[in-house]
């Protein structure tokens, strides 16, 4: 891709699209590493190899994980609403938690040669979700099992601002992970709804300042709410409010 005079910085797993598995299976986490069921969790160390392998033949230097879901009771079907309900979904979370959080680390240990083999990272993505795998003290546990290996972490502004919202997690509180940040997804949202960085709810500004990351964090500007070129072109313009060069 270099030698075309372009430069792709990251990937996010599953790619190739895995046409084996139908056409919407390559969502992000709709093949998990996060599986308790070690036949399912095969599958996707498959599919996670051949990404970390398209990931070097396109010079990307970066492949996103994300790990899935921890599957809760039929109570907890619902995201929380309120102090109550989310200290009972966490507590809900952290009963079901354990097998899921034993299949990332074993889904870790089977991707790491491919990663060191290849030159490649690999970069766990937070998500909003609270079922998500893995919350924030858990990757920090995670990160610390794990040191030395070529795993870091991608962060999403979205994710960060919807916990510090629900107070799950303050914003600044992620600067603790700075250093092992890779890069992070810069989008934002008001009222659930998707939109350009700058025209959300979300102060950018701000939360660049709490997050401290290093000038090396890759930055990816998701301008999916912008539907034209013309659009596209004014939210990249320097004077534009996101703030997040």
């Amino acid at each position: 891709m270099r030698n075309h005079g372009l430069a792709i910085t990251s990937i996010e797993a599953v790619c190739p699209h895995p046409a084996e598995l139908g056409r919407h299976a390559a969502k992000p986490g709709l093949v998990p590493l996060a599986n308790p069921d070690d036949s399912e969790r095969r599958v996707a160390i498959r599919l996670h190899r051949r990404t970390i392998e398209r990931a070097a033949d396109i010079e990307a230097p970066i492949v996103v994980l994300t790990m899935g879901r921890i599957a809760l009771p039929p109570a907890f079907a619902e995201a929380p609403n309120g102090e109550r309900e989310t200290r009972a979904f966490l507590a809900a979370r952290a009963v079901a938690a354990p097998p899921y959080l034993d299949a990332v680390r074993f889904s870790l240990d089977d991707l790491v040669p491919a990663a060191e083999k290849y030159g490649r990272v690999l970069a766990i993505a937070v998500s909003a979700d609270l079922a998500a795998a893995p919350s924030f003290q858990e990757l920090t546990a995670i990160l610390a099992d794990f040191r030395g290996a070529p795993i870091g972490v991608w962060l999403d502004t979205t994710a960060i601002w919807s916990l510090a919202n629900e107070g799950v997690r303050r914003i600044e509180t992620w600067a603790a992970l700075a250093p092992a940040v890779r890069g992070i997804r810069v989008h934002d949202v008001r009222d659930g709804v998707e939109q350009v960085p700058g025209e959300g709810a979300i102060d950018l500004a701000k939360m660049k300042k709490a997050l401290s990351l290093p000038e090396s964090v890759e930055r990816v500007l998701d301008l999916g709410a912008a539907h034209d070129h013309g659009r596209i072109r004014e939210c990249l313009l320097p004077n534009r409010r996101a703030a997040w060069p």
